[in-house]
């Protein structure tokens, strides 16, 4: 009952369900486990296609991978003017891909010191169970930078309790345990990606002291969140790097410029 409390809590932006991971001292720990068993609950359908499609014999795959390398071709050509491309860049593209296939294959054949089925399975099961730990990278990395433009923007919460709630955003991945289905995979990954988003802010402006509540003569509770400042700060990061990328494309340009001259 507390975790489906929790889930439903955090994908409808509840207050309270932020405020409980930021004033609890085991909030970050609990944040943590939740970003580790949802991610590895989306990555268990793609775990299991993957060991699926490993553990299919070699020359069965190349057979897949050449039929739908010529049906990438097919499909390329009916959407370009017809000669377009010419037969001897198409006989250059198959001829390389021949060529890739072939040295993959020489590589699949080589002796392992295990037998094929048990290797297949644990470096299935190693990229599995290695997609938390990225995940909680990408989150440690952006996060101390949002947590440093939220303090420039008069942010008032703690490392902790900043970690602890943002730490929940990954809780709509779960929803992309269908990846591996055509269309749909992408579409719920889009999903997924804006919640996560939106519960990303929320946990800023609950770790940082943007809600308010604001009692009215009525005797109801009003409650009023700084969205304007949390955004902000999730976005000021990003907006810094693309500033930097921006001026650094500007600076390899005049470079180039100046020493072509």
């Amino acid at each position: 009952m507390a975790v489906w409390q929790t889930f439903r809590g955090v994908m409808t932006l509840r207050t309270e369900t932020f405020v409980s991971f930021r004033d609890d001292p085991g909030g970050l720990r609990r944040g943590i486990v939740w970003l580790i068993a949802v991610t590895l609950i989306a990555g268990s359908l793609v775990f299991v296609t993957d060991l699926a499609q490993s553990l299919r014999p070699v020359e069965a795959r190349v057979e897949a991978m050449q039929q739908g390398m010529e049906e990438g071709l097919r499909q390329m050509q009916r959407f370009m003017p017809p000669g377009s491309v010419p037969p001897d860049v198409l006989d250059q593209i198959t001829e390389g891909f021949q060529a890739g296939m072939k040295i993959a294959t020489e590589i699949a054949f080589l002796p392992t010191i295990l037998p094929r089925p048990i290797a297949a399975f644990l470096e299935s099961l190693g990229e599995w169970w290695s997609t938390p730990f990225a995940r909680m990278g990408r989150w440690l990395g952006y996060a101390l930078w949002v947590m440093l433009a939220a303090k420039l923007l008069g942010g008032r919460g703690g490392l902790r309790g900043f970690l602890a709630t943002t730490s929940l955003y990954a809780i709509p991945q779960v929803i992309t345990i269908l990846r591996p289905v055509p269309f749909l995979g992408a579409l719920l990954g889009w999903i997924a990606a804006v919640w996560g988003w939106l519960i990303y802010v929320k946990a800023t402006a609950v770790a940082h002291g943007w809600v308010e509540t604001v009692p009215t003569e009525s005797g109801e509770v009003l409650e009023r969140t700084r969205w304007g400042r949390a955004i902000a700060a999730v976005l000021l990061p990003l907006l810094v790097c693309v500033i930097l990328a921006l001026l650094l494309v500007m600076v390899v340009v005049i470079v180039i410029v100046a020493v072509s001259r």
